[in-house]
Protein backbone atom coordinates (compact mmCIF):
# COMPACT_ATOMS: atom_id res chain seq x y z
CA UNK A 1 0.00 0.00 0.00
CA UNK A 2 2.91 2.76 1.06
CA UNK A 3 4.85 1.77 -2.36
CA UNK A 4 1.44 2.50 -4.44
CA UNK A 5 1.01 6.05 -2.09
CA UNK A 6 4.49 6.65 -3.11
CA UNK A 7 3.91 6.52 -7.00
CA UNK A 8 0.63 8.12 -6.28
CA UNK A 9 2.60 11.18 -5.04
CA UNK A 10 5.06 11.35 -7.43
CA UNK A 11 2.64 11.57 -10.15
CA UNK A 12 1.15 15.17 -11.56
CA UNK A 13 -2.19 14.71 -9.92
CA UNK A 14 -3.82 18.11 -9.09
CA UNK A 15 -6.83 16.69 -6.88
CA UNK A 16 -5.84 17.78 -3.83
CA UNK A 17 -5.30 21.53 -5.21
CA UNK A 18 -8.99 21.43 -6.48
CA UNK A 19 -9.94 19.85 -3.27
CA UNK A 20 -8.17 22.21 -0.96
CA UNK A 21 -9.60 25.59 -3.27
CA UNK A 22 -13.22 23.88 -3.19
CA UNK A 23 -15.81 26.29 -3.31
CA UNK A 24 -17.38 24.43 -0.38
CA UNK A 25 -15.90 24.84 3.17
CA UNK A 26 -16.76 21.68 4.15
CA UNK A 27 -14.55 20.05 1.65
CA UNK A 28 -11.54 22.29 1.53
CA UNK A 29 -11.76 22.07 5.47
CA UNK A 30 -12.13 18.13 5.65
CA UNK A 31 -8.79 17.87 2.72
CA UNK A 32 -7.30 19.99 5.00
CA UNK A 33 -7.32 17.95 8.10
CA UNK A 34 -6.56 15.14 5.88
CA UNK A 35 -3.57 16.81 4.15
CA UNK A 36 -2.22 17.10 8.57
CA UNK A 37 -2.56 12.90 8.39
CA UNK A 38 -1.69 11.78 4.67
CA UNK A 39 0.94 13.16 2.04
CA UNK A 40 -0.98 14.17 -0.92
CA UNK A 41 1.20 14.69 -4.41
CA UNK A 42 1.29 18.49 -4.23
CA UNK A 43 2.78 18.67 -0.41
CA UNK A 44 5.56 16.10 -2.14
CA UNK A 45 6.31 17.99 -5.08
CA UNK A 46 7.19 21.22 -2.85
CA UNK A 47 9.59 18.76 -1.51
CA UNK A 48 11.02 18.56 -4.59
CA UNK A 49 10.98 22.20 -5.16
CA UNK A 50 13.57 24.71 -5.27
CA UNK A 51 11.25 26.94 -2.72
CA UNK A 52 11.82 28.12 1.03
CA UNK A 53 9.39 24.60 1.10
CA UNK A 54 12.44 22.00 -0.31
CA UNK A 55 13.62 21.06 3.25
CA UNK A 56 10.04 20.35 4.18
CA UNK A 57 7.36 17.41 3.57
CA UNK A 58 10.09 15.00 4.30
CA UNK A 59 7.14 12.07 4.30
CA UNK A 60 6.00 9.95 1.49
CA UNK A 61 2.74 8.42 2.98
CA UNK A 62 2.02 9.84 6.93
CA UNK A 63 2.21 13.62 7.12
CA UNK A 64 1.52 13.73 11.17
CA UNK A 65 5.51 12.66 11.64
CA UNK A 66 6.45 16.01 9.71
CA UNK A 67 3.68 17.83 11.35
CA UNK A 68 3.96 17.00 14.89
CA UNK A 69 7.94 15.46 15.04
CA UNK A 70 9.68 17.77 12.74
CA UNK A 71 7.63 20.53 12.32
CA UNK A 72 8.30 20.67 8.69
CA UNK A 73 4.71 20.33 7.13
CA UNK A 74 3.36 22.60 4.45
CA UNK A 75 0.08 22.63 2.96
CA UNK A 76 -0.02 24.79 -0.60
CA UNK A 77 -2.77 24.96 -2.89
CA UNK A 78 -0.48 25.81 -6.06
CA UNK A 79 2.36 23.72 -7.57
CA UNK A 80 6.01 25.26 -7.12
CA UNK A 81 7.32 27.02 -9.47
CA UNK A 82 10.89 25.33 -10.17
CA UNK A 83 12.16 21.89 -9.25
CA UNK A 84 15.17 20.87 -8.46
CA UNK A 85 17.83 20.41 -6.53
CA UNK A 86 20.24 23.20 -5.87
CA UNK A 87 19.13 27.08 -4.22
CA UNK A 88 22.56 28.80 -3.48
CA UNK A 89 26.45 28.51 -4.69
CA UNK A 90 27.05 26.95 -0.84
CA UNK A 91 24.45 24.12 -1.74
CA UNK A 92 26.72 23.24 -4.54
CA UNK A 93 29.90 22.33 -2.16
CA UNK A 94 27.46 20.41 0.28
CA UNK A 95 24.94 17.73 -0.06
CA UNK A 96 23.41 18.52 3.65
CA UNK A 97 24.16 22.19 3.45
CA UNK A 98 20.43 23.08 3.01
CA UNK A 99 19.09 20.67 5.97
CA UNK A 100 21.31 21.52 8.70
CA UNK A 101 23.06 24.96 7.96
CA UNK A 102 20.28 27.17 7.12
CA UNK A 103 17.75 25.71 10.39
CA UNK A 104 21.28 26.22 12.82
CA UNK A 105 21.68 29.80 10.95
CA UNK A 106 18.44 31.00 11.46
CA UNK A 107 18.61 29.88 15.35
CA UNK A 108 21.92 31.85 15.58
CA UNK A 109 20.51 34.91 13.99
CA UNK A 110 18.02 34.80 16.63
CA UNK A 111 19.80 34.50 19.60
CA UNK A 112 19.07 30.95 20.33
CA UNK A 113 22.79 30.16 20.44
CA UNK A 114 25.70 32.66 21.58
CA UNK A 115 28.78 32.92 19.99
Amino acid sequence: MKSLWGIHNHANLTYDMTLLKHRSPLISKTMYALCHVFVFPNQHHHHHSRSSNSGKNFQNFIALYDWLLWKKLVISTERPAVYGWRKSEAEETSVLYRFFHRPFMDKWKLGFFKP
